[in-house]
C-alpha cells in the first residue's frame, strides 16, 4: 500500500464529496449547456485515475488497478448521486449526472488498458 497514493485519493474523495452535496456553491464561468455534464466526466475520469494509480502497486499503472478503480469510481459516484437526492435540500439525483461520471471513469479505463496494452507491445519482457 502507498499511503501518499491513498492519502491523496482519499483527499479527493473528500472533497468531491463536499462539492456534490453543499447546497451553495460559487458559479463560475460562462453558462453554457452541457457544461455541467462535461464536469461531473471529469471528476471521475481523475477519480478513476487516482483511484488506479492507488491500487496498482509498485508499478504505475496495472490492469487490476484500473479494475479496481473504475468500480470504485462509480460506486463512489453513485452513492453521491443517491445522498444528493436523500440527504440534500439544495441539490437533487439525476441520471445524467451518474451517466457523466460512467463516461468519464470509462474513458480513463479505456485510455488505461489501450496504454498497458501498448507499453506490452512495446516492451513484451516487461
Amino acid at each position: 500500500m502507498n499511503l501518499f497514493r491513498h492519502s491523496l485519493l482519499i483527499l479527493y474523495c473528500a472533497a468531491l464529496a463536499w462539492l456534490s452535496l453543499s447546497s451553495s456553491l460559487p458559479q463560475t464561468g460562462p453558462d453554457w449547456l452541457h457544461k455541467d455534464k462535461l464536469g461531473h466526466a471529469l471528476a471521475y475520469a481523475l477519480m478513476t485515475l487516482l483511484a488506479a494509480w492507488a491500487w496498482s502497486g509498485q508499478q504505475g499503472l496495472s490492469r487490476k488497478g484500473l479494475v479496481l478503480g473504475l468500480v470504485f469510481a462509480m460506486g463512489f459516484g453513485g452513492a453521491l448521486e443517491i445522498l444528493q437526492g436523500v440527504v440534500s435540500r439544495a441539490r437533487h439525483a439525476e441520471w445524467w449526472d451518474l451517466a457523466a461520471n460512467i463516461s468519464g471513469g470509462l474513458l480513463v479505463f479505456g485510455g488505461g488498458l489501450w496504454w498497458l496494452a501498448r507499453r506490452r507491445k512495446l516492451n513484451p519482457r516487461g
